[in-house]
This record gives C-alpha cells, structure tokens and sequence, in this order.
C-alpha cells in the first residue's frame, strides 16, 4: 500500500509542473574534484561548495551575456565586433588573449581565453559562443596561487543553446 501510494504521488507530482527543470551549470577543480562551483541561472545563485552569493544575469536586451556576483563577474558582447578584442563592462577589462583548441573531457573545443581585470585581480575564462564558458580560472595575486574550475557537462553558461532557450 505505501509502495503504491509513493508511486502515485511521484507520478502526480511529475504530472502537475510542481518539480521543474532549471539551469545549472556546475564547474569542478580536475585537481581537486570535490571542489566546485555552480552558476545557477533560474534562482540568480553563483554557489562555492554550499554557499550561495545573489547573482545579477544580463536580460536578452542586454549588450552582453553575463553573470555578476560578488565573486564572479562574466560579460561578453552579444555581438562580437570583427577583430574586436576588448571590451569593458561594469568597471571590468575584459580581453581575448587567444583562441587556441582545448582538450576537455576527451573532446577538443575551440574557446577563447578571455582575462579580465579589476582591483589588481585577474580571472580568466575559457569561452565560446557555441559551447559557453567551459573553465573559470582565479588568480590571487598575493599568493600567485591559481584555481581552475572546468564545466562538468558538454556546454557552459552563454552557450548558443542556452540563450536560444532564455525567456
């Protein structure tokens, strides 16, 4: 009876919209694999293990595809201009330091690596516009100690499908 009763609710539950599908984009260190780090889209959270930070994401009107926290600051230009390699947003230096093939989980990407600046501090990104931001680099200036996160799926936030499925 209990068995049947759970299997009734499960399917009503699932039926009914109330449990649904949302983004998340979650990135490990490959060194230290239990070390992650998540941009959740829908409910606005930039997560660092189990810690949340309130995140701003760019509209669709917006020049840029981004996410903003207090920690991570991702823009990158809707509409990339020919042989533009730098752009500023909220106070931010951003630049495509080179576009080079990577080797990601057992698949070659082609991605940017972007540098951003701000306050002394760098981060770098790995980007494409068709499969998004697949690695998050920091960089602390003080101790030179270097933090790598690469996504763990097959695209990244600002992939082409991701914002083709954006409201």
């Amino acid at each position: 009876m209990t068995r049947a009763f759970l299997v009734v609710f499960v399917l009503l539950v699932g039926l009914s919209g109330v449990v649904e599908a949302h983004e998340v984009f979650r990135y490990i260190d490959p060194a230290f694999p239990q070390k992650r780090i998540a941009i959740d889209v829908d409910r606005r959270q930039f997560l660092v293990a189990d810690v949340g930070e309130d995140m701003e994401v760019c509209e669709p009107g917006s020049p840029f595809i981004c996410v903003e926290s207090e920690t991570l600051s991702f823009h990158f230009p809707r509409v990339l201009g020919q042989g533009q390699a730098e752009w500023e947003a909220h106070g931010r230096k951003y630049r495509v330091e080179s576009v080079e093939n990577y080797e990601l989980w057992g698949r070659q990407e082609r991605l940017m690596r972007i540098r951003m600046d701000a306050q002394g501090q760098s981060t770098f990104y790995l980007y494409s516009e068709e499969v998004g931001l697949m690695g998050i680099g920091f960089v602390n200036p003080k101790t030179r100690a270097y933090v790598t996160y690469l996504i763990d799926g097959d695209r990244g936030f600002g992939s082409a499908r991701t914002m083709s499925e954006t409201p």
